[in-house]
């Protein structure tokens, strides 16, 4: 019976096949990108805790303790992602009481990714 159709044509077949792989990588490509910027993301957001943490350190040192001039480095290797992270810091005296502290952070893998802190401390106010 040539009017009854049953199935579907070779055609119809490669357009649906095509289709099918054409989301399928788009959504490859869609995870790939998500599993990047997580990755960057959870490295900035430890950056950002390392310098918090040796701000908060240096915050709780008493005014004269506070060195000047000098540049301090460290290496921090965290256990959970296995990653080596540096620390750089310094301390520079603003006028009579006051000190900046500069802290920079990256990871040593991956260095474009980088977070700086600042904080003035003051002697009159103790903090």
């Amino acid at each position: 019976m040539p009017g009854n159709k049953r199935g579907f044509s070779l055609i119809e077949i490669l357009i649906s096949f095509a289709l099918t792989v054409t989301l399928v990588f788009g959504m490859i490509q869609l995870t790939l990108h998500a599993l990047f910027v997580k990755k960057r993301s959870e490295r900035r957001l430890v950056s950002a805790e390392l310098s918090a943490a040796k701000l908060e350190q240096l915050k709780s040192l008493p005014f004269d303790r506070l060195e000047t001039h000098q540049d301090f480095e460290e290496d921090v290797d965290i256990r959970n992602p296995r990653e080596i992270f540096h620390r750089e810091w310094r301390i520079l005296p603003v006028e009579d009481g006051i000190k900046k502290i500069e802290i920079n952070c990256y990871s040593l893998s991956h260095v474009p990714t980088r977070t700086k802190m600042v904080l003035y401390v003051s002697e009159e106010l103790g903090f």
